[in-house]
């Protein structure tokens, strides 16, 4: 039998807690009763044993009818039981709880079995039981004894409702049309029709990230993950991750213009989640030479070109990592060997060749792409972020010199068998092997040698902060994990901070801020904004502010943020297509100084700040 019973267990215990707290006050605090004389002294306490019940209350018979259609069989709890109604989202209820009980669920056990309940399963301390009333019906019992805590008393609890008889169920041949509209409105396509209950329910949301969900669910259906992914396969979607010891399985389906990701799982019932790629620009006929232009900006790189091909995908995963996926599709094995000869050709290096895939580093020996074929669906996968590692012999200095673009600054030199580097754009990260912690007082002496000015007051949080003579250049370093980490970051002195207020807008409406503004002496570009109860309000979608006058932006704050706007960093004014997507900071910081313009797009819902704070250069 499938039971929904791990999910009603949380809803049942919560409203247990509920319960019993609103019944505090009526109910007895202990459970002996006190006897006082007839002239009104007190006596000495007479212990009383509550009776045990031999048949349920009569107006507790004519509830479980109500609710259950049959009285269930009587639990030997004593007589003062309480018997309650109650609801969930899953329907009525019977709740029975008796503070004065022992734990009587193995006797109870007993009871059930005789009356012909099959046992299901036992949870967090509570048995299930069930018994099928009705071709259509089954009515669940789940019990057992809550020990109590310092806030409620323990008590013996029983629980009863009805649920559909799995084996009544008839499995769907198509999805009901308001699904099939919600498919066609959000993911652009229908998705092949699993074999679920007619019982099955969805929803549509937007998950922390901003994809649009589409959401399947069935609670009576017994596990078809494998039987659903073989139909989803058969029609052309891809598995990308998962097994059965994941618990999950994700599959991809892409056609011209859409690619589909589909997630499906077994916890709660059969569960289908399926959103549309966002990053997903299409299929293409050529190299996607602009769109990768577009995606490296602020990177002095190029990705060699296979241009071999008829068709093409592009997807930009994280603007901020510069992370993209090529897709050079209907290609065979020699696609390998083809673009590692182009590789080569371009002066990359090939840096490793395996079965997993290939890794080839650019010619300024900072960057690493990975290449591989997959076979099934006959396509080379090319793809490129700044987050990995580059291996080099020697201390990295060309590369140093290409990230600081300084020539009165020069990066003293720690002494290592082997280095691993990282070009993050706003830092360059060096990894030194090191045996010891004595590392970081090498380091150290090497860099006051060098005039560099040394504070290690923030050692635990960051570790030691060196400032070079100039004052144009900070590191940061500390030993880890046989590594010396040192990290390299220019120092960009903030000249003028302009805080851009509710006040500079009109509260009249969002027309009375329209079009082009002046504030502070400096032109912006508005759309749907305006001082809505002092605070500046951004309407969703396709609302936006920018500035005009080119400025030497270093940051971007949002004091206050409601709502979830999108920033980009912009090379002209207002041209947010070929811009840079930003991301927050871990403190909520927008980094800009690669850029003279920004770019402010109104989220999925009505963002609102207290303050619009720029420091620049």
């Amino acid at each position: 039998m499938k039971k929904k019973s791990t999910c009603r267990l949380f809803f049942v215990v919560l409203t247990f807690l509920i319960l019993t707290a609103c019944n505090q006050t009526n109910a007895s605090s202990a459970s002996l009763s006190q006897i006082s004389n007839s002239n009104g002294s007190s006596s000495t306490p007479v212990i009383e044993q509550p009776d045990i019940i031999q048949d349920w209350k009569e107006t507790d018979k004519q509830l479980m009818l109500e609710i259950l259609n049959e009285v269930i069989p009587v639990a030997p709890l004593t007589s003062n039981y309480v018997c309650l109604e109650d609801e969930d989202e899953y329907g009525p209820y019977l709740y029975i709880y008796d503070e004065t009980s022992a734990d009587i669920s193995e006797d109870y056990i007993d009871i059930l079995t005789n009356e012909g309940y099959l046992y299901d399963s036992y949870s967090d301390g509570y048995y299930f039981y069930y018994k099928e009333i009705s071709e259509t019906s089954l009515l669940i019992l789940q019990f057992g004894f809550y020990l109590g805590d310092s806030e409620y008393p323990q008590s013996m609890d029983l629980f009863a409702w009805l649920e559909v008889n799995p084996s009544s169920l008839e499995t769907i041949s198509d999805w009901e049309q308001e699904l099939k509209d919600m498919m066609q409105e959000v993911l652009s396509i229908q998705l092949p029709v699993a074999p679920i209950t007619n019982q099955y329910d969805y929803m549509n949301y937007e998950d922390e990230v901003g994809d649009d969900i589409v959401y399947i669910y069935d609670l009576y259906v017994d596990d078809i993950c494998e039987a659903y992914g073989t139909i989803l396969q058969q029609n052309g979607y891809i598995l990308e991750e998962g097994t059965t010891e994941d618990g999950y399985f994700i599959y991809s389906f892409t056609n011209q213009d859409t690619q589909i990701y589909v997630q499906i799982d077994y916890l709660y019932g059969f569960e289908i989640f399926a959103w549309k790629n966002q990053s997903f620009v299409g299929t293409l006929t050529s190299w996607p030479t602009q769109e990768i232009q577009e995606a490296l900006q602020g990177l002095n790189l190029t990705i060699p070109a296979y241009t071999d091909a008829e068709l093409y995908q592009f997807e930009l995963y994280d603007a901020s990592s510069y992370s993209l996926m090529i897709s050079v599709c209907q290609v065979n094995q020699e696609a390998v060997s083809t673009y590692k000869q182009i590789l080569q050709d371009a002066q990359w290096t090939i840096i490793q060749e395996s079965e997993e895939g290939n890794e080839a580093l650019d010619p300024s020996l900072q960057y690493v792409l990975e290449y591989w074929y997959d076979e099934t669906s006959q396509t080379l996968y090319i793809y490129f972020d700044t987050y990995g590692s580059v291996p080099v012999l020697a201390w990295p200095e060309q590369q140093l010199n290409q990230f600081l673009q300084l020539d009165n600054v020069v990066i003293p030199i720690y002494e290592s068998s082997s280095y691993l580097i990282e070009n993050q754009v706003q830092s360059f990260i060096i990894y030194a092997a090191a045996s010891t912690i004595e590392s970081e007082n090498t380091y150290l002496q090497t860099l006051t040698q060098n005039q560099w000015t040394i504070d290690s007051s923030q050692y635990d949080t960051i570790g030691h902060i060196a400032i070079d003579a100039t004052n144009q250049v900070q590191i940061t370093f500390y030993f880890s994990n046989e590594y010396l980490i040192i990290t390299v970051e220019k120092i960009v002195e903030v000249q003028e901070t302009l805080t851009i207020l509710p006040t500079d807008f009109s509260s009249q409406s969002y027309a009375a801020n329209e079009g082009e503004k002046t504030i502070q002496n400096l032109s912006f570009s508005c759309h749907n904004i305006m001082n809505q109860q002092n605070k500046i309000q951004i309407r969703r979608d396709d609302s936006y502010f920018y500035n005009n006058d080119a400025l030497n932006l270093v940051t971007l704050q949002l004091e206050n943020l409601s709502g979830s706007p999108v920033i980009y960093g912009c090379l002209e004014a207002g041209d947010y297509a070929n811009g840079t997507m930003i991301y927050p900071d871990e403190n909520g910081v927008y980094h800009l100084n690669n850029y003279k313009y920004f770019c402010i797009i109104g989220g999925t819902s009505v963002t609102t700040m207290s303050a619009m704070i720029i420091e620049l250069a």
